[in-house]
């Protein structure tokens, strides 16, 4: 992402789903500006997300708040 350019090369999908299996609540970070990001994050077992650009405009962050929020399993 754009805030990160140059300091940390994105890990992907697989490496996600790798952290998410140690069985603490893993964070996607980076990348997850549309709802197909976030609901692959979340299927890789992400907890939950995080980031810069997916929240500064009121309507895609309200956007993306609902998404979770009706993200299966209930988290």
């Amino acid at each position: 992402t754009p805030s990160k350019a140059g300091r940390l090369a994105p890990r992907g999908l697989e490496a996600l789903a790798e952290a998410a299996r140690v069985g603490v609540p893993v964070l996607a970070l980076g990348g997850l500006d549309d709802g197909e990001r976030v609901d692959a994050a979340l299927a890789a077992g992400a907890w939950g997300i995080a980031g810069v650009r997916a929240f500064v405009d009121p309507a895609r962050a309200a956007a993306l708040v609902r998404r979770l929020r009706d993200a299966e399993p209930a988290r």
